[in-house]
């Protein structure tokens, strides 16, 4: 899940005319997509990532995005991309990665940007070419400000710091409590020359028992006898000897809702699908809202479905029907409905069909939506 942290202070910047250079997949690897042809998928990377809305408040989105193009002729058209998609892809092959943004991207000019990633991915528009972006992007404030500023030391363990200076004037002592000293010249049992071949020393105690430490006191690390650090947090239970956990996310909790379609005066004669990646998740829910028997068109609503896991785009895969398997109808006719498919069922995609019949009316509307569950 990403975080956006708020502790630390940060600077507005901009990427001006920042040199896009455009990768397609060539055979499963990364290669210069100068050249293609339009209709090649694409991807760039660009300097920074985090590319922020307008304002520079906070991480860009499709609705409110600094992000520009010097030209609109390879990338035309931004289309919307769920933050979902994006980390999904995250853990895919290039060959899968290309496969999957094609559900979005399927238009020669569509082009969506990954702002938290800094990444951009492009269905070309022309033959490909280096493009030039400009963009905001916050980073944190060090050294006075802005990416490049230097971070200056003025002492170390009180000692002043040349400038310029390339090697140690001396060593930075140590120095132990008055009340804390550790007793003896050698740090174990055999003979150690401090200094001379086995470097600094990480000095520790070994104790059969539990000792504490009065509040503000000073201590050495507790080891155990074969030297290596005694670690116990705070969640260590005595009566078990083990740590306490608790689940912060139970699956039982993890699900995924979308308005799937949104369409008022579909023209008729129109044969249409919405996709649902069934990857990762079990059970579905399907809720359709039509304009009913009210208008001159004739509105069928049906579900399809594939196993077809190999990389192949949503809409290039084989598709067969599932709509009485799944809702006990063989198909929905200018009417509302909800579908609960609770049974665990193994497909990759789900598909929505919906057509209109030849009536002249060009009026049915469609609300269709879908919760995914792991």
């Amino acid at each position: 899940m990403p975080v956006e942290n708020m502790d630390d202070a940060s600077v507005l910047n901009t990427a001006s005319a920042e040199t896009v250079t455009w990768l397609f997949n060539d055979t499963g690897v990364w290669a210069s997509a100068t050249g293609e042809a339009a209709g090649t998928m694409c991807a760039g990377k660009l300097g920074y990532e985090g590319v922020t809305n307008e304002l520079g408040g906070s991480v860009g989105t499709i609705s409110d995005t600094s992000f520009s193009f010097a030209a609109a002729t390879r990338a035309a058209t931004l289309i919307s991309v769920p933050e979902e998609a994006f980390s999904k892809m995250e853990s895919m092959s290039v060959a899968n990665k290309v496969a999957y943004i094609a559900t979005w991207l399927d238009t020669n000019g569509d082009y969506a940007i990954d702002h938290r990633r800094g990444q951009v991915w492009m269905l070309a528009k022309a033959i490909v070419a280096d493009d030039a972006a400009t963009y905001k992007y916050r980073t944190p404030i060090a050294g006075g400000g802005g990416p490049t500023a230097d971070v200056n030391l003025n002492k170390v363990g009180g000692t002043a710091v040349t400038l310029g200076q390339k090697t140690k004037a001396a060593s930075i002592p140590v120095v132990l409590p008055s009340d804390q000293s550790i007793g003896g010249a050698d740090v174990d049992d055999s003979a150690f020359t401090a200094g001379t071949d086995k470097g600094q020393v990480v000095m520790g105690f070994y104790d059969t028992t539990d000792d504490e430490v009065d509040d503000g006191d000073k201590g050495a690390l507790k080891m155990t006898a074969k030297r290596r650090m005694e670690v116990r947090d705070e969640a260590y239970d005595t009566s078990t000897q083990a740590n306490r956990g608790a689940e912060i996310n139970p699956l039982n909790m993890q699900f995924v809702g979308e308005t799937l379609i949104d369409e008022t005066n579909i023209a008729e004669t129109t044969t249409a699908y919405a996709y649902i990646d069934m990857a990762g998740y079990r059970t579905i829910g399907i809720q359709a809202e039509t304009s009913g028997a009210t208008p001159t068109d004739v509105l069928t609503i049906t579900l399809e479905a594939t196993m077809q896991d190999d990389g192949t785009a949503a809409a290039s895969c084989d598709y067969q029907d599932v709509t009485t398997a799944l809702t006990g109808s063989a198909s929905f006719v200018d009417t509302d409905f909800i579908s609960l498919v609770d049974t665990p069922f193994a497909v990759k995609y789900l598909r929505v069909k919906y057509t209109t019949s030849t009536g002249g009316g060009n009026d049915c509307d469609l609300v269709v939506f879908a919760k995914k569950l792991y």
